[in-house]
């Protein structure tokens, strides 16, 4: 975006940047930090915003871990016979996160990444949403033998398995990863949507943005609560704008929409905020507590990552870059300490990195241009 914006104003265009919701970064800052102005759609043609509904997990909660007041949310029966289609969103594709012995403790962990094999019943297969690894699932548990190993938490596999199990009679479809691995299956799954051949949808991201679906009229949200307390400060807004998305699935046409999200946490800011479509409020509140913590747009920052087969060969390569860099950061920019990043281990290599900050762009950019040509005369 910043070098369209070079590009316009070296030629003296006018620069029009659009994206629903607006990035807060860029459409709700002030103009002098901004340089944009915001122009608001605030009537949109045929189309009103759906009901949105929060749900506390504490009430009804079942064992599918789907929400009562999802499962009976008018659906599917009543909306199957006026020819209406469901969505129930979980961003987690596979059947379970992971496979875990309760004897001893063992868990299905990747051998070259950070992060537990994820387990794929329909094919029988434990793998790495990391690095792509895999291996069959054992018969029993590699460490103490106990053949009463266990799948923890769920994914859309397991959520189409039970919700087959709950309602019978229904047409269900997924629509992930895994069942469209290609375009042409991915083609054959909408082509089914828009004809009127599954009554419930099960889907990750894919369906969340970018679909018009004529006949979907509700949207059932879970497990969205990771996301509200992620290391990144760009997590809630994402979350906002996911959530969004997906909700805005329901309703498209003459249809009304609706959609019901359950949470652990139904009096977050985050959830009142989307359940009155008030994102305007919510990204001044987001703006005001980056304000307070010091992070962007109210400070600029840069990363510098290092992986290699050892995480302290990593370490060492960023300390030394940042013993370089006391030669030209002066006052007005911050080096932090190199810290092993959150997945350490991806694909049989870890990283590591080290954050640069400082309130001043020019002062950031001037510094990196010095550094990066110094990092690169010490190979």
């Amino acid at each position: 975006r910043e070098m369209w914006q070079k590009r316009n104003a070296d030629a003296s265009a006018c620069f029009m940047a659009g994206s629903n919701p607006q990035k807060i970064m860029s459409g709700y800052l002030p103009y002098n930090m901004s340089k944009m102005a915001l122009l608001k759609a605030v009537e949109q043609i045929d189309y009103e915003s759906p009901d949105c509904k929060v749900f506390a997990l504490g009430v009804g909660y079942v064992k599918t871990k789907i929400h009562q007041a999802t499962l009976d949310a008018k659906w599917p029966n009543e909306r199957i016979e006026r020819g209406e289609q469901s969505l129930v969103f979980l961003n987690r594709r596979g059947y379970a996160p992971v496979l875990a012995c309760p004897a001893c403790g063992w868990v299905s962990r990747c051998r070259h990444c950070s992060a537990n094999m994820v387990l794929h019943l329909a094919d029988r297969h434990l793998r790495c949403h990391h690095c792509g690894a895999e291996e069959t699932v054992p018969p029993h548990c590699p460490i103490c033998g106990n053949q009463d190993i266990h799948p923890f938490g769920r994914g859309t596999q397991r959520l189409e398995a039970a919700l087959r199990e709950r309602f019978p009679d229904t047409r269900i479809l997924r629509v992930d990863r895994d069942s469209a691995r290609n375009h042409q299956q991915w083609r054959a799954l909408l082509e089914k949507i828009h004809k009127g051949e599954a009554d419930i949808l099960v889907g990750t991201q894919m369906l969340a943005k970018g679909h018009d679906f004529p006949r979907l009229t509700l949207v059932g949200v879970l497990n969205a609560d990771a996301s509200l307390f992620a290391a990144d400060f760009r997590a809630p807004e994402r979350l906002f704008a996911q959530l969004l998305q997906v909700g805005g699935r329901s309703g498209r046409a003459a249809l009304a929409g609706e959609v019901l999200i359950q949470t652990e946490y139904p009096d977050h800011p985050l959830y009142r905020a989307l359940a009155t479509h008030d994102y305007a409020g919510f990204a001044q509140s987001q703006l005001a507590e980056r304000k307070q913590a010091g992070f962007p747009p109210f400070a600029f920052q840069a990363l510098l990552r290092a992986e290699a087969p050892q995480l302290a060969q990593a370490l060492v390569f960023l300390n030394n870059a940042k013993t370089l860099a006391a030669d030209y950061c002066g006052k007005r920019v911050m080096i932090y300490d190199a810290v092993p990043m959150r997945l350490v281990r991806r694909a049989n290599l870890e990283r590591a990195q080290l954050l640069v900050e400082s309130v001043q762009r020019p002062a950031l950019q001037t510094f990196l241009q010095q550094w990066l040509t110094a990092l690169r005369e010490q190979k």
